[in-house]
């Protein structure tokens, strides 16, 4: 969607009913999902896994915001997100 990065640390990935951007993974469940992060922090040099990394997904890439459904994850070593291995459906 954006290089919108929501406290919730995914992308923002949808807007409420004023176009406000929220993450529509952790709405209603944090109010983390509302809050916009003023200062996106650098992902130079980090790496994203697929969320199904490990089993039959194998897939790693460079982060970066607009990857889909993109988390970052500063307490981890890879941030994640969802590289479309099981479908889009």
């Amino acid at each position: 969607m954006s290089e919108i990065l929501m406290k919730c640390g995914h992308a923002a990935n949808g807007k409420d009913g004023n176009s406000n951007p929220v993450c529509v993974i952790c709405l209603g469940t944090t109010p983390d999902a509302r809050t916009v992060v003023q200062d996106n922090p650098n992902l130079t040099g980090r790496k994203a896994r697929c969320t199904y990394y490990g089993g039959k997904c194998k897939s790693e890439i460079d982060s970066n915001f607009n990857l889909p459904f993109f988390n970052y994850r500063p307490d981890r070593e890879y941030d994640e997100y969802y590289c479309g291995c099981y479908g889009w459906n």
